[in-house]
């Protein structure tokens, strides 16, 4: 979402009246590097960026590499705004994001299956049980 607010608030030359990169980070709630970033790539792209997600321009931007560190630091950072509330929930996320990498289904099938996880302990048990079972 801020990758395509950049796009429409920044002609790759200049902020649209009133904006900045620090204005749109409070807005967004995200670091003003964060932004930087985003009108770096912008701008090296150019029209092409456009056509883009925020993850395809940020592999495309050779500008910025991510140390090790800094990626991990990153993950960390988005997992703590997941507030997971319980040792359960934090075991539901982590399976849901394993599937998410082996199955080809949308977001919205995947939590709809994962729903009843969620929402039962007992239902999430059998499920990982079965899964062990499968290898």
């Amino acid at each position: 979402m801020i990758w395509r607010e950049v796009g429409r608030l920044h002609d790759g030359t200049k902020w649209a009246d009133g904006f900045s990169a620090r204005r749109l980070a409070g807005l967004m709630g995200i670091a003003p590097k964060t932004v930087d970033r985003m009108v770096s790539a912008r701008v090296e792209l150019g029209e092409d960026a456009a056509q883009m997600t925020w993850k395809q321009a940020r592999q495309s931007n050779t500008g910025r590499e991510y140390s090790t560190k800094e990626r991990l630091v990153g993950w960390l950072t988005t997992l703590e705004k997941i507030n997971a509330e319980s040792e359960h929930e934090q075991a539901v996320l982590i399976e849901l994001f394993r599937a998410w990498n082996q199955e080809w289904i949308s977001k919205e099938e995947l939590a709809e299956r994962f729903e009843s996880y969620l929402e039962n302990p007992a239902a999430f048990e059998q499920y990982l049980k079965e899964d062990m079972n499968s290898f």
